[in-house]
């Protein structure tokens, strides 16, 4: 199954080199979670961020159980910082 990746702002530079613009499409297996996909674009893991998929916001505790589904769009956004 296919599913669109998006990192935003600075988090573009982490996109795999077939990127279009700031998205990838990523083919997935079924029963892939937001950690399988982050790995499979090679990602850093120490790299800070927060998950939308479909618009709705991830919890960080939700990544490794979080199921993608097919046709879902999924985006990176660096973390804000407010003042």
């Amino acid at each position: 199954m296919k599913v669109t990746v998006k990192l935003t702002g600075t988090l573009g530079k982490y996109l795999p080199p077939n990127a279009q613009g700031n998205e990838v499409e990523v083919e997935l297996s079924n029963g892939e979670t937001i950690t399988s996909l982050i790995q499979k674009i090679g990602f850093p893991a120490e790299q800070k961020f927060i998950v939308s998929v479909n618009n709705d916001m991830v919890p960080a505790s939700l990544r490794d159980t979080h199921v993608i589904q097919s046709q879902d769009q999924v985006t990176l956004i660096p973390p804000l910082k407010g003042g």
